[in-house]
């Protein structure tokens, strides 16, 4: 366990004595998830489903209709039944996870059996209506991943249903796409949900957190080529009014989203409102063209979630936005001065720019780690003392 050589590493360097270091295996191993066990039994659900699948299909032209039908509300039953009276966890969840899919492959089922027509999106919603008393009751980090994928995947195609054909509909999808990353992240401020399912909370703000970011990222392209005309910019105020208020109400509530990391409240206000001005304001404002404004606002956005990474103690965040700052200015580098590469001078300047930025994020990591308590990286080819 990584926690384990750590341990092993503080106590060579004297930090803790063999006691504490006994104390603390023994308290992160008290209710330790079986992650392998999980796996396994997932992995074990899915077989057995892709056999069925398998067997099924090889005669299903000769099952009748009604005998599907039957067969497969058995199944259901005998899931559902399993569900209810397995006391093991990990059985549960895995159960939870092949009922989830099995519904919405009895609902392609019905729909082949009695022929009947309808779009796509019309039997997701089925899907995620009928199942989602169920995936509330989940209590593992994974399944409350695929929830969210599915009903994100949900609410992206009952969108893209109800606007088509509409005027400016791409704008609309545009400006109504990103509620989907920050709706999970205000269930994630209810205490109810947060003492209740923790798991789901962890999963469903590490997916949100994720997907806004990068979001966030890939509109600072727009400063670059705007692609809406200027009759179809009305189509994104609807998303932009929505967008405002779900971060105003984030905003208030933020205290509730950093737990006891009280510092942590500033910049992950700084963090949503930045995602929203970037995502919102250039293709309202019909920006073009304005290669630099894009730049500083990418450098922009990832200096705040470092901000927020280092307040909140999440090392691996906050490495990752120190690296994409350095790639960005690297990138910066070839934009700007691209047309001095094919020259000495412009390749010696580029090789020092990029060395300069490997030392100073360097630096930095050994700087951030020391702040936030972890033992400094030692350098490449040192010993640990015996």
């Amino acid at each position: 366990m990584l926690y384990d050589r750590k341990l092993s590493e503080w106590q060579r360097h004297g930090l803790i004595d063999a006691e504490t270091a006994a104390k603390i295996r023994a308290y992160e191993s008290d209710g330790q998830r079986p992650v392998l066990l999980y796996a396994v039994a997932g992995l074990g659900a899915l077989t057995i489903a892709l056999g069925v699948l398998a067997i099924v299909a090889s005669n299903w032209e000769a099952i009748p209709g009604g005998l599907k039908l039957a067969v497969d509300l058995a199944f259901a039953c005998g899931i559902a039944a399993a569900i209810l009276k397995t006391s093991r966890p990990w059985l549960r969840e895995a159960l939870i996870g092949l009922y989830y899919g099995f519904v919405l492959a009895s609902i392609g089922l019905i729909a082949q059996v009695y022929h009947l027509g309808g779009a796509t999106w019309q039997a997701i919603s089925a899907w995620s209506a009928l199942t989602f008393v169920l995936m509330t009751r989940s209590q593992s980090r994974g399944l409350a991943t695929a929830w969210l994928l599915g009903l994100q995947v949900t609410f992206a195609l009952c969108v893209g249903a109800l606007i088509e054909g509409l005027p400016g509909d791409e704008a609309i999808a545009y400006g109504v796409f990103p509620l989907a990353a920050l709706l999970p992240l205000v269930v994630c401020t209810f205490d109810q949900v947060q003492k209740a399912r923790p798991r789901l909370v962890a999963a469903f703000a590490g997916l949100a957190w994720t997907e806004l970011a990068w979001a966030a990222s890939g509109a600072t392209l727009l400063f670059y080529e705007n692609p809406f005309r200027d009759g179809e910019r009305g189509g994104l105020v609807i998303g932009a009014v929505l967008a405002a208020a779900l971060v105003a109400l984030l905003c208030a509530r933020a205290g509730r989203l950093v737990g006891a990391r009280r510092e942590a409240i500033t910049p992950l206000r700084v963090v949503l409102v930045s995602a929203l001005a970037i995502g919102y304001l250039p293709p309202l404002l019909g920006v073009d063209d304005q290669n630099l404004v894009g730049a500083l606002a990418f450098l922009g956005l990832w200096a705040a979630i470092a901000w927020l990474a280092h307040a909140s103690h999440h090392r691996r965040l906050l490495n990752t936005a120190t690296a994409l700052i350095g790639l960005r200015l690297l990138i910066i580098y070839f934009e700007v001065f691209g047309s001095l590469l094919s020259t000495g001078l412009g390749l010696i300047s580029g090789g020092l720019l990029t060395l300069g930025i490997a030392y100073a994020w360097a630096q930095k990591r050994r700087d951030f780690a020391a702040e936030l308590g972890d033992p400094a990286p030692s350098a490449p080819g040192s010993e640990h003392p015996q």
